[in-house]
């Protein structure tokens, strides 16, 4: 209960952030360059949010931090939790609750104050890295060179452990090496494609087991957990950039989308649920015939796409919409409604973890914005 209260009131946290925007976005829609209008920086009840080409806040935060971007530098101290989502990630201060990152690249070189939660391409915990609870990770190319208080579980290809681990150690990776460094205080349970590689000068209190086909769940269940997250997380922030770049180069014909739904909501509704759910099954029938085969698979191929635009226009109706009711003209600015989509995916993200909430919810944006997008087509091909 206490869980779903938190999310709610996160949620409720980032809507409102986004009906006090003005006052941190001003009439930036008239001056400034575009340097500035590419990122948004949001403050709200001691809450920082943020996002952008380059993106990170310019003073201490005293709550929680969401960050997402191209670029996300967090160089300023955060109480709170920190939610960070970018192609590169650098947490080079102390962050004083749970840190949760997924990107492409990931440095911690800060004290993190309880748990970490971790995924990218490359992740490196340096020497100064300091986790006082449990770290879990998933990824290709791992380092952990810095110290936690807690179990390490660590999913990924290539794993290099050289610090101070306070509890026991899951891997899970095709090449494992331990370094001179290395001190576990626990058990180190492993499942690696090739042998090991553990310096001597390695300290392992528990000693070292080699897991089998099955996993230990319990030990694999962080792991889990962080990759469904990292899922929808990365898919959020791929929405997001694909979001920005319709809205920088083709403004005027996602703005004729919008106008379409806003027009015709019910007959895009139902549009939009016929499509999604008929489409597939026409696409399986059509494919138990040898001619019907190429127009199964093209159909096949086609539906993802739409229904992922879909629920993307849907998403920046949404946006739009708050982005209006702050705005004093119409449209909203550039910046406006960049900053928008950013707290609109944002909430429906963590509404997704409510389900009797998020997913209707989710579930009519779909339908909306599949259905409008798919008479914009047909209206622009007549």
């Amino acid at each position: 209960m206490r869980a779903i209260k938190r999310v709610l009131w996160t949620a409720a946290l980032v809507l409102a952030a986004c009906l006090t925007a003005q006052a941190q976005a001003g009439d930036e829609n008239d001056v400034g360059g575009d340097s500035e209008k590419e990122r948004v920086d949001v403050l709200f009840g001691g809450d920082y949010f943020g996002a952008g080409a380059s993106a990170g806040p310019g003073a201490s935060v005293e709550g929680d931090a969401f960050i997402a971007g191209g670029e996300v530098i967090l160089n300023r101290p955060v109480d709170g939790d920190a939610v960070l989502s970018g192609g590169s990630i650098h947490v080079g201060e102390r962050i004083g609750s749970d840190l949760y990152a997924a990107g492409g690249d990931i440095l911690v070189n800060a004290r993190v104050g309880h748990n970490a939660r971790l995924a990218g391409g490359r992740v490196h915990l340096t020497r100064h890295a300091d986790v006082g609870g449990r770290v879990t990770i998933a990824g290709s190319r791992i380092r952990v060179d810095g110290s936690t208080g807690g179990a390490l579980a660590v999913y990924g290809d290539s794993v290099v452990l050289d610090g101070e681990i306070g509890d026991a150690v899951a891997v899970v990776a095709r090449n494992l090496e331990l370094g001179p460094n290395t001190r576990i205080h626990g058990r180190l349970t492993y499942r690696t494609a090739n042998e090991p590689q553990i310096s001597e000068r390695a300290i392992i209190d528990g000693g070292v087991q080699r897991s089998g086909f099955d996993f230990p769940g319990k030990e694999l269940e962080p792991v889990a957990r962080t990759v469904v997250w990292v899922g929808v997380a990365m898919f959020t922030s791929g929405l997001f950039l694909v979001g920005v770049l319709i809205l920088l180069l083709a403004p005027n014909a996602l703005t004729s989308v919008v106008g379409g739904l806003r027009s015709q909501p019910l007959g895009s509704f139902l549009l939009g649920f016929a499509l999604i759910v008929c489409v597939p099954v026409a696409a399986v029938l059509a494919t138990l015939s040898v001619i019907g085969i190429p127009l199964g698979l093209v159909l096949l191929f086609i539906w993802p796409v739409i229904v992922t635009l879909g629920y993307l226009t849907g998403v920046i109706f949404c946006a739009d919409a708050l982005a209006g009711l702050v705005s004093r003209r119409r449209p909203a600015g550039r910046a406006l409604r960049i900053l928008g989509l950013a707290v609109t995916l944002t909430a429906l993200m963590l509404l997704s973890r409510v389900v009797f909430v998020g997913v209707p919810l989710i579930l009519l944006l779909l339908f909306l914005g599949t259905g409008a997008l798919v008479l914009a087509i047909r209206n622009a091909v007549r």
